[in-house]
């Protein structure tokens, strides 16, 4: 059992070392943050100042891990060239300085998204953005490169869905990042959250369709080994899917824009 286990981190490790590494990492960085939101009683907005940063935490570790994952569909000679691990660093350096960032507005009680009170965080939220923007491009840098050189089965889903989570990812955080908040409207005082998620249940939340654009990735690839487990799926399905998938993060996006609460009567 103990070695059937290790096979898929061995894969990853073995087909994309760095991105497989930084994925561990971070993996081994939630256990601390785990620990914090555990003995830690302090909140800022009405959430533990520790959920934050375990939250973007294991999200790149996800996304880190699912380029790991897909970098066998990328031919060895670009996966090992220098110029390619150079970016690969220039992304994981992105990560780094985000977790910090949060990591660090958390230990001081403090808002790192938004958080324009002085000059020099007006100026860390600029270059925090630069950030999000640069660690995101990997996500069509390898839709792109798998588009080009593989011809498997599921290539072409890999490539619509990563390329799809790029642009969505860009256009909701983009336009979230010109407001004040993820809010859309004002919430009372005992403002209700959802339960897992920390989603508003009383106005728009702009991290509703933000989830959905990081998650594309995901998501779509997931559906499609689904349906292949039962049958061959059909010519255009990962198009499909990932229209559909655009579709959902269009419509909450929508949602949110309105001032609605996602399925605030659900959850």
């Amino acid at each position: 059992m103990t070695n059937k286990a290790l096979v898929v981190p061995r894969r990853l490790l073995d087909d994309d070392p760095i991105f497989a590494a930084g994925a561990l990492v971070l993996a081994i960085v939630c256990a601390p943050l785990l620990l914090a939101l555990l003995i830690d009683t302090r909140t800022y907005l009405g959430e533990n100042v520790w959920v934050k940063p375990l939250k973007f935490a294991v999200s790149l570790m996800v996304y880190l891990a699912t380029l790991a994952w897909a970098a066998r569909h990328i031919p060895e000679p670009i996966r090992r060239h220098r110029i390619f691990a150079l970016y690969q660093w220039i992304v994981l350096v992105c990560i780094a300085g985000e977790m910090l960032w949060i990591a660090g507005a958390a230990m001081f009680a403090t808002g790192s998204h938004f958080n324009v009170s002085t000059p020099a965080m007006v100026t860390i939220y600029g270059i925090m953005g630069v950030f999000a923007v640069t660690l995101t491009t990997a996500a069509a840098a390898y839709g792109v490169l798998v588009w080009r050189h593989s011809t498997a089965p599921e290539a072409s889903v890999i490539a619509l869905s990563f390329i799809a989570t790029f642009v969505a990812t860009v256009i909701v955080a983009g336009y979230m990042a010109q407001g004040t908040s993820h809010h859309v409207g004002v919430e009372s005082a005992d403002a209700g959250r959802q339960w897992l998620t920390g989603w508003s249940r009383e106005v728009g939340d702009l991290r509703v369709p933000h989830f959905f654009a990081t998650h594309i990735m995901q998501l779509v690839p997931l559906a499609w080994f689904a349906v292949a487990l039962v049958r061959t799926p059909p010519k255009g399905a990962g198009l499909a899917l990932t229209a559909l998938a655009l579709t959902v993060t269009t419509a909450t996006f929508v949602q949110a824009v309105r001032g609605a609460p996602f399925l605030a009567g659900l959850l």
